[in-house]
Order: C-alpha cells, then sequence, then structure tokens
C-alpha cells in the first residue's frame, strides 16, 4: 500500500499518512527473534529465562504494532513551517531537530513548538511510500535544514 499525496492550492504541499513498511516490522520482528534465540544459548535458570522471553515477546507486540508505527502524520510545504497531526485534533506546528536519511529510511526528529520539552522521531521507510514522495521529502529535508543553518 503506498502513501497519499494531496496538493494544496498554494504551492504543492505534501502529506505523508503513516503506512506500515514491511521491511521495518521485518527488522523489528528479525531483531526480537535473534534475542530469543540467543536468550536459550546463555543458560540461564528457568523461570529466569521464562521472564526474559516473555519481556522480548511483550517488546515485541509493543513496537510492531499499528498503531505504534502509525501514530503520526507529517505535512510538508516548501517556504512554510512542517506541520504534525498527533493525538490532539488538528496540525500543529513542530521545529525539526534532526534528520537521518539513507537509501531505505528517513528518520526525522522534530518538538512541537508549544511544548520544547517533547521530542517525537517520526521513522519513514523507503517500502512505505512511493518512490516520487520519497524523493520529495528528501529533497524537501534538504533544503529546509540548510535554510536553517
Amino acid at each position: 500500500m503506498k502513501l497519499p499525496i494531496s496538493s494544496a492550492g498554494f504551492g504543492k504541499r505534501i502529506v505523508i499518512r503513516p503506512q506500515v513498511s514491511k521491511t521495518l516490522v521485518l527488522l523489528i520482528v528479525s531483531v526480537h527473534a535473534a534475542a530469543l534465540v540467543l536468550l536459550f544459548f546463555i543458560g540461564l535458570d528457568g523461570w529466569i529465562l521464562v521472564v526474559l522471553a516473555a519481556l522480548v515477546l511483550y517488546n515485541l507486540v509493543v513496537h510492531s504494532s499499528p498503531a505504534v508505527l502509525n501514530k503520526y502524520s507529517l505535512s510538508l510545504q516548501q517556504g512554510r513551517p512542517l506541520l504534525i497531526e498527533t493525538d490532539t485534533p488538528g496540525w500543529q506546528e513542530v521545529e525539526l531537530v534532526s534528520t537521518f536519511m539513507c537509501d531505505w529510511m528517513l528518520l526525522i526528529t522534530v518538538r512541537e513548538r508549544a511544548d520544547y520539552k517533547q521530542k517525537i522521531t517520526l521513522i519513514y521507510a523507503r517500502d512505505s511510500m512511493a518512490a516520487i514522495t520519497y524523493r520529495q521529502i528528501r529533497t524537501y529535508l534538504n533544503q529546509y535544514s540548510q535554510s536553517i543553518k
């Protein structure tokens, strides 16, 4: 499933609606499965092994659920501030704190202007959106971060 894009009448606006990335879910599940396998080779006592295995499985369920992976929508528009849609209704203006871009993933850390203490990290994998959208986001973030400096 690809991400929908909407365009505003006053310049191009990219709205990123969260979608589940198969690559990201596979990565999370693989790391947790490897942790479970390693637990059995350590040679722990039975109850400790069961408790640690239960914690790993709980962590897997929490981190791979669609509610966690699909929490925030992001809106980008050239010459405008970044907007994010969180649990509260409506779009809120955010400040870009940092970005990390590689070929298959974008990590974007933002801070709400209303609450400077809370940082939100957004993770977008390449397979969760159309290729043109991924390129537009990378271009926008490069230009946005250079204009701040």
